[in-house]
């Protein structure tokens, strides 16, 4: 069984991928779109982010992002990632949860 290999990606190239037709079963979410209301929601709360890194496999159709974000506290902060694909090998999905800055 071969494993699925992720490499680094910049969020202009991402941006670029093309996005699948819409079918009666499956509606594509855009990364572009994942990532900019994200963007916005935190930017909604004063949160921002300090450091961001994309994953992609599958010429760009599998995604993993995190973002790391500054709570004001120089020693704490949030990593926020997320997961999109347009192969429908995975669900959308977040996770979050604290960073201690050493």
């Amino acid at each position: 069984m071969s494993s699925i290999q992720f490499s680094n990606i910049s969020e202009a190239d991402l941006f670029k991928t093309p996005i699948p037709a819409e079918t009666i079963s499956y509606k594509p979410v855009a990364h572009k779109d994942v990532i900019e209301g994200i963007q916005e929601s935190l930017d909604k709360y004063n949160l921002h982010i300090v450091n961001k890194s994309y994953k992609a496999a599958r010429d760009n159709n599998k995604l993993i992002g995190l973002f790391d974000i500054s709570s004001g506290d120089s020693s704490l902060g949030f990593r926020f990632g997320f997961k999109n694909s347009y192969d429908k090998s995975m669900s959308l999905g977040f996770a979050a949860g604290n960073v201690v800055w050493i």
